[in-house]
C-alpha cells in the first residue's frame, strides 16, 4: 500500500490542477449516470409495476415533481426523450472523459521520462560508467510503458469507484439490509482474491528483472557483433537470446496467469452473492418487486464494475515495480549529480595546463595515476603514449573535467579547475573520442551542436 500511495502522491504532483479538471469532469459524468438510473423509475410506473410506498415511492414523486416542473407529462415518450437526452449527456461527457484521461496518463509519462533524463545526463561521469546503459534505455523505454498503463489503470479505478459510489448510495438508499449483505459477500469476495492480489507485485518485480536482463543482452550482443563474428559465436548469442525472451514471455505470461486467476474466483463469487442477495430480497425481506428490480438493475451494474475494479487495482499493483525502478534510479542519479553550471567563473588557457600531484583510482581498482605531474603549455602540440591500462584516457578525462582527482588538482594558468568551473571550462574544450562518434543527424547538425553560433565560413572545410 505504501508504494501505491507513493505512486497517486508523484501522479498528483506531476499532473496537480489537471488532475482536479478530470475529477470535476469525473464527478458530473458520475451525477449523469445516477440521474440516468433513475429514469428507470417511472419507465416501471409506466409499464405497469407497482412503485408507490418505500424508498422507491419517494423517488417516483421526487422525480414527479421534476417533471411537473419542467412542465412534461410523464408520458412515455417524455420519459424515453429525456432518457435519451440524459445518456446522450452522458456519452458526449464519457467521450471527453476519455481524451482528457489519455493526455494525462501520457503528460504523466512523458514528464517522468524528461525527469529522468534530465537526471541522468547530469549524473557525474563515474556513476555513468558504473551502470549498463541497458539499464538507462531500460528504464526510459520498457518501465515508463508499463507506468503509462499504471497510469492509465490508476485514473481509470478513480472514475470506476466514483461511479461505484453512486450506485451504493441508491442501493443504501432503496434497502440498507441487502446492501450490507452485498458488502458483506464483497469483503468475503476480497478476502478469497486476497493471495492473488498479493501475488501481483512479485509478478511484476519478475517483469522488471526479466526485461532489465533482456535489455543488458541487446545492448551487448549489438555491441559486440564484430567480436561474435569474428569468432563464429552467433549461434551462442541467438541461444542466450532466445532464453532470455522466453523468461520475459514466461514473466508476462505469469502474471497474467495470476490475474486471470483472480478474474475467475471474483467472477464466480459475484454471480453467487447477487444470486444470494435476490434471494434474501425476495424470500426473506419480500420487497416490492419495483424495489427488487431497480436492486436487481444496481448490483447487476455493480459486479462487474467492482470486478473492474478489481481487474484496474491488480494492474497498477504489477506495475508498481516498474513506478519503483524509475524513482530509485532517479533518485541515485540525482544524488550524484555534478553541479549546475556557472558561467560567470570562465577559465582562459593562455600559458598551460598542468596537473600537479594527481592521484586517481577507479572504484575496486588500483591507482591508475600516482602523483602524477605534467604540464600542456599552451600553443603547442602534447602526445601522450604509452601501453594500454597506462593512464592516457583517464589523464583526458581529467583535463576534460569527467574525473575528478582524488589527490592533487589540475590547473588552468595556475587556476584550480574546481566543480563550479567545469561546465564553462568544457564548453571551451574540442574533444575527439578514440572511437569516432556522430549523432543520428546531419554533418552540419554535429558541428552546430558544441558551437550554435557558428557561421557558415566556420563550417566550410579548410582547404589548404
Amino acid at each position: 500500500m505504501s508504494g501505491l500511495g507513493n505512486f497517486l502522491a508523484t501522479l498528483y504532483r506531476v499532473l496537480s490542477w489537471r488532475l482536479l479538471v478530470a475529477a470535476a469532469l469525473m464527478l458530473v459524468l458520475t451525477l449523469t449516470q445516477g440521474v440516468g438510473l433513475l429514469m428507470l423509475i417511472p419507465l416501471l410506473d409506466l409499464v405497469g409495476i407497482e412503485v408507490s410506498g418505500g424508498s422507491v415511492g419517494l423517488l417516483a414523486d421526487s422525480l414527479s415533481r421534476i417533471f411537473d416542473t419542467l412542465r412534461l407529462p410523464p408520458t412515455l415518450a417524455a420519459v424515453l426523450l429525456v432518457y435519451v437526452a440524459i445518456i446522450g449527456l452522458t456519452a458526449y461527457l464519457t467521450r471527453h472523459q476519455a481524451i482528457l484521461l489519455h493526455r494525462l496518463e501520457e503528460t504523466f509519462v512523458r514528464t517522468l521520462r524528461q525527469q529522468l533524463y534530465g537526471a541522468i545526463t547530469d549524473a557525474t561521469w563515474p556513476f555513468f560508467i558504473r551502470h549498463k546503459s541497458s539499464d538507462f534505455t531500460h528504464a526510459l523505454t520498457s518501465e515508463m510503458r508499463r507506468l503509462r498503463s499504471a497510469a492509465r489503470s490508476a485514473l481509470e479505478l478513480a472514475v470506476k469507484l466514483m461511479v461505484a459510489l453512486v450506485y451504493v448510495g441508491l442501493a443504501l438508499y432503496l434497502s440498507p439490509l441487502v446492501t450490507l449483505l452485498a458488502f458483506a459477500c464483497g469483503l468475503a469476495l476480497v478476502a478469497l482474491i486476497y493471495p492473488q492480489m498479493r501475488l501481483a507485485r512479485r509478478k511484476g518485480e519478475a517483469i522488471t528483472k526479466a526485461n532489465r536482463s533482456l535489455y543488458a543482452a541487446i545492448g551487448e550482443y549489438l555491441a559486440g557483433m564484430k567480436v561474435a563474428k569474428s569468432h563464429g559465436i552467433e549461434d551462442l548469442h541467438r541461444r542466450t537470446f532466445g532464453m532470455l525472451s522466453e523468461r520475459v514471455e514466461g514473466a508476462y505470461l505469469d502474471a497474467t496467469r495470476n490475474r486471470a486467476t483472480a478474474n475467475f474466483w471474483f467472477e464466480l463469487g459475484a454471480v453467487a452473492a447477487l444470486s444470494l442477495v435476490l434471494f434474501v430480497a425476495l424470500e426473506l425481506l419480500a420487497l416490492p418487486v419495483a424495489g427488487v428490480i431497480v436492486l436487481l438493475f444496481l448490483f447487476s451494474r455493480l459486479m462487474p464494475m467492482f470486478g473492474r475494479i478489481q481487474g484496474l487495482y491488480h494492474s497498477v499493483s504489477t506495475a508498481l515495480p516498474a513506478f519503483d525502478e524509475v524513482m530509485v534510479l532517479m533518485e541515485r542519479c540525482r544524488a550524484e549529480a555534478e553541479p549546475p553550471a556557472d558561467g560567470s567563473d570562465v577559465l582562459e588557457l593562455r600559458r598551460a595546463l598542468a596537473l600537479r600531484g594527481v592521484r586517481y583510482a577507479y572504484p575496486g581498482g588500483p591507482e591508475v595515476l600516482k602523483d602524477l605531474d605534467l604540464v600542456v603549455e599552451a600553443g603547442k602540440t602534447t602526445a601522450i603514449v604509452g601501453p594500454s591500462g597506462a593512464g592516457k584516457s583517464t589523464i583526458s578525462d581529467l583535463i576534460v573535467g569527467l574525473l575528478t582527482p582524488q589527490h592533487g588538482a589540475v590547473l588552468v594558468d595556475d587556476r584550480t579547475l574546481s566543480k563550479a568551473r567545469i561546465h564553462p571550462w568544457r564548453r571551451r574544450l574540442g574533444y575527439v573520442a578514440q572511437e569516432p562518434f556522430l549523432f543520428h543527424d546531419t554533418v552540419r547538425a554535429n558541428l552546430l551542436a558544441t558551437h550554435p553560433e557558428a557561421s557558415e565560413s566556420d563550417l566550410l572545410p579548410v582547404v589548404c
